[in-house]
Parts: structure tokens; C-alpha cells; sequence
């Protein structure tokens, strides 16, 4: 592994099981979805501005959509699938997974709360771009009867996950409130946010800064 990654290896030993979100963590699929808002409605949005799931939703309402629509919009845009296969890998994370990996006595799973309908656009994206990656290792719901974060949580549970890499501040306060033997990653655009667990590293994007935590 390459010298700036010796902080995550100082705190993952290879016998420890490692799990990886997929959206905002691997998949930069929120450019995808912010370059569609801004070519709809004229506006300039970054990824930076996006504050949580309902982001969109909230855009739209301040440009006239009705709030049925904005949250209809809202949640079709994060779930088009041509939108999610078109995106691109967040930068360095693929290089860290595949160091991971080379270094791992296990499989690194993915485990994702997109819907049941993002299957087939989940498996060719990683078939895409991180071909190592077999359906088998993928956790996406073949059902939408179960929420999001509740699959997410019972799958790191399952795989006995020691150390988790999320973007998902929801996901955080979940793995610390039901999850005891899980720690966690926290993937953040964020130069603000300081670790506040210490179970928790959190990481303000991939271009990762072993000073923060000296």
C-alpha cells in the first residue's frame, strides 16, 4: 500500500473484515445527479452543496416545483439508472479498495441501500469498473420491503464487519448505536467535521491526510 494510506493499515488488521458503501463512496454518482439538476433548471449547483438525501427535492422547491413533484424528482433522480451507470468512480477510491484487498484474509463486500430496480446498473457499473468485484460480494435488496439503512445495517452485521467505509452520516449513528463491534470510516466532503468516537475515523474525501489524526 502506498505511503499515504499507512494510517487506515495502522488501524485495520488483515484478519479484520472490511465493508465498503457503494454511492459517494465508491460511485461518484452525485455529480451524475447534481449535472442533471443544474442542466434542467439553469443552475450552478456542486456536489459540496448537497447537505442530505432530500437536496434535490429542496433545489427544486426554491425554483416553483411543488413539493409532491420536487420530492418525486428527488428521488427519480438518485434512482435513474442511466444517471448511476454514466458515473464515474469517486477519485482514489479504487485504489484504496484494491489496496485493501491485496491485503485482506477476506473478501471486501459491498453493501449498498440502493433499490431492488438498481440491481442489474449495480453489478454492470462494478463489472465496469471494478471487475474483481463479483455479484456474490454485492449487497443490494431483492426487495423493497425492507428500508435502506435497515438492510444496510443487518448486512454489516451478518458479515461480522469490523471496520466500515461510509459516506452516510444516518449510517454512522446507526453502526453506533446497534452495532458495538463495528467501527467506521466516515467519508466526508466536509473540512468541518472532526472525529467525535472513537470508533469513528472521519476522512474529508479520499485525498486522504494522515495529519488530521496525528
Amino acid at each position: 500500500m502506498i505511503e499515504r494510506f499507512n494510517f487506515i493499515t495502522e488501524k485495520i488488521k488483515t484478519d479484520q473484515k472490511i465493508s465498503f458503501d457503494a454511492d459517494g463512496v465508491l460511485i461518484d454518482s452525485a455529480t451524475q445527479v447534481v449535472n442533471e439538476f443544474n442542466k434542467r433548471f439553469g443552475t450552478t449547483y456542486r456536489v459540496k452543496d448537497i447537505k442530505g438525501w432530500d437536496s434535490i427535492s429542496n433545489w427544486a422547491i426554491k425554483k416553483g416545483t411543488s413539493k409532491e413533484d420536487a420530492e418525486k424528482l428527488n428521488f427519480d433522480m438518485w434512482t435513474n439508472p442511466d444517471l448511476l451507470y454514466r458515473a464515474k468512480p469517486v477519485p482514489g477510491s479504487l485504489e484504496i479498495y484494491r489496496s485493501l484487498l491485496s491485503i485482506s484474509d477476506f473478501p471486501i463486500p459491498i453493501i449498498t441501500v440502493r433499490n431492488l430496480y438498481l440491481r442489474e446498473v449495480t453489478f454492470d457499473w462494478f463489472n465496469r469498473y471494478l471487475p474483481e468485484v463479483p455479484k456474490k460480494w454485492i449487497n443490494i435488496r431483492e426487495s423493497n420491503e425492507i428500508e435502506g439503512n435497515d438492510f444496510k445495517i443487518k448486512k454489516i452485521s451478518e458479515n461480522n464487519i469490523k471496520w466500515h467505509f461510509d459516506d452516510s452520516a444516518e449510517i454512522m449513528a446507526l453502526v453506533l448505536k446497534k452495532l458495538r463491534k463495528t467501527n467506521m470510516f466516515f467519508i466526508t466532503n466536509s473540512s468541518a467535521i472532526k472525529p467525535r468516537n472513537d470508533r469513528v475515523i472521519v476522512v474529508p474525501s479520499w485525498e486522504w491526510s494522515p495529519e488530521l489524526y496525528s
